[in-house]
């Protein structure tokens, strides 16, 4: 990993910690009608950076 990534790891970072001051229910509602929840949303982006490590 080269140092771009880990600068835009680090900005993504900061972008979440934005959520730590959410309260739950709202953490847990869909951002739209059809939509997927703040929580979904960061759960996927976990696991597709995981996938993106483990396979370069």
């Amino acid at each position: 990993m080269g140092v771009k990534e880990v600068l835009n790891y680090g900005k993504t970072i900061e972008e979440l910690s934005r959520f730590k001051g959410l309260h739950e229910h709202r953490f847990l509602e869909p951002i739209n009608e059809g939509k997927w929840s703040v929580k979904e949303i960061i759960g996927h982006l976990f696991y597709w950076d995981k996938f993106i490590l483990e396979t370069d």
